[in-house]
C-alpha cells in the first residue's frame, strides 16, 4: 500500500472530477482519496463529487494493488499541477 499526502493546485469540481475518475479506472488497483475524516473510492465519480475539493487543500491518495505506485503518481500529478 501506497499513501501520498500533498497540497491541491485545482479544483475538483464535475468536469475535472470526471477526468479524474476516468484516469483513476485505468489502474487496477484499490484507490482511495481522503480529506479531513471524509474518504471515498477515486473510481466514484459521485464519491469524489461529494468531497468539493478546493485548491490549496491537503488530500492524501492512497492506493493498493499490482500498480499502486504509478496509480499513486498518476492522481497525484493531476491534482497536484505536478
Amino acid at each position: 500500500m501506497i499513501s501520498r499526502e500533498f497540497k491541491t493546485a485545482i479544483n475538483l469540481e464535475a468536469r475535472m472530477a470526471a477526468l479524474f475518475v476516468q484516469n483513476a479506472n485505468k489502474y487496477t488497483s484499490r484507490q482511495q482519496i481522503r480529506r479531513d475524516n471524509m474518504e471515498v473510492n477515486c473510481k466514484s465519480i459521485m464519491g469524489v463529487i461529494s468531497m468539493s475539493i478546493r485548491e490549496g487543500e491537503f488530500i492524501t491518495i492512497t492506493a493498493a494493488g499490482a500498480d499502486e505506485a504509478e496509480a499513486v503518481d498518476a492522481l497525484v500529478k493531476m491534482l497536484a499541477g505536478v
